[in-house]
């Protein structure tokens, strides 16, 4: 798909990262996986390119909910995920999560972004805590409350799990260690890595699995 052949609308949101985004005019245009994506746009004089590779979505094999915090004023857990990762080296990954009726979006904690250098060919499990919405002021509990950061039994927990290329993956990895690093002197400095040629940002694509977690005891 060449999207300079279809029109395209800039948008300004401030709920969701990137802050910018161009969309297709089109609702029904959604990218398909194993497939090459180009960007170009031409604006005041400059040209703008990009390309982008959606890989085969790789299912998890299981999803679950674990107690972890067990008292009379709370009951708190993490979720667990089971993956199996393809025997070819080269393979990367980036969850996400929402609570039905609790978040307005999808959120990727920090770490979210990873890749099967450690793990390739191999089936295994992981798990991660909850984050916090930067942008949702409304959702956010103090930072030693323990619910910032884990899931209450009773949550029904939206898991999206994605897989994407190796441009993308720097981009998400960098972006994400240039934010840890939270502009301390201490730190190493980190530049984010763009895929856009003659600018910056991200074209990226996805490729996309979602389950649902009902955070229950038995």
């Amino acid at each position: 798909m060449d999207t300079s052949a279809s029109k395209s609308g800039y948008t300004i949101q401030d709920s969701e990262y990137p802050f910018f985004k161009y969309e297709a005019d089109n609702p029904t245009i959604f990218g398909e996986e194993k497939k090459r994506y180009d960007l170009r746009i031409e604006v005041e004089g400059q040209v703008l390119t990009s390309s982008t590779w959606i890989p085969e979505i790789i299912q998890l094999d299981s999803t679950w909910f674990e107690l972890e915090i067990d008292e009379d004023t709370m009951q708190l857990g993490t979720i667990h995920a089971n993956l199996s990762d393809p025997d070819t080296l080269g393979n990367y990954y980036k969850f996400y999560s929402k609570r039905i009726g609790e978040d307005t979006r999808f959120i990727s904690p920090a770490g979210s972004t990873v890749d099967d250098r450690l793990v390739n060919g191999e089936s295994f499990p992981f798990f991660y805590f909850r984050s916090e919405d930067p942008l949702d002021p409304d959702t956010t509990l103090a930072p030693n409350d323990p619910r910032s950061f884990y899931w209450e039994v009773g949550d029904q927990v939206v898991v999206k799990y994605s897989t994407m290329d190796y441009n993308s993956y720097q981009f998400w990895l960098t972006k994400e260690a240039d934010e840890q690093s939270g502009g301390s002197p201490f730190s190493a400095p980190v530049t984010t890595v763009s895929n856009i040629n003659g600018g910056f940002g991200i074209w990226g694509g996805f490729g996309v699995s979602i389950d649902t977690v009902n955070c229950t005891i038995d």
